[in-house]
């Protein structure tokens, strides 16, 4: 599997397989209209991943600058998958060397999925208060 940048002008391209990769995820705070907004805008960055020629997922990317510290994080938005580890494997170097692009010194994403923490550190977590 190997990943494409898409430019902004390449977007609707490919637009219809990410929407249909969007539509598949868990109801978060954003809709596919932002998704399209962020990277058209430049505030985010998206990859395309190919097997055998063929769509076999998508990573969003966006580089963040905390506000007090000023440490560059590549944060990893959303990414979705047809595939297995391959896929997974794939985007490991991806994130890698997309973060050395972005001058980060470090990777970020944020997920519910507490197995997570078993494989990677974990920088912060968010509580929700019930009103």
């Amino acid at each position: 599997m190997h990943f494409d940048l898409i430019s902004p002008a390449g977007l609707r391209t490919v637009w219809d397989d990410v929407r249909a990769g969007l539509d598949k995820m868990p109801p978060e705070d954003w809709i596919a209209e932002d998704v399209y907004h962020a990277i058209m805008s430049g505030q985010a960055a998206l990859y395309v991943g190919r097997a055998d020629r063929k769509f076999a997922g998508f990573v969003v990317l966006q580089r963040h600058v905390a506000d007090y510290s000023g440490v560059v994080s590549c944060h990893i938005w959303l990414a979705y998958n047809d595939g297995g580890q391959e896929a997974y494997d794939a985007a490991l170097g991806l994130y890698r060397q997309a973060a050395k692009q972005m001058g980060a010194s470090r990777i970020t994403f944020c997920s519910p999925r507490l197995g997570w923490a078993k494989r990677y550190r974990p920088v912060s977590t968010t509580y929700e208060i019930p009103l």
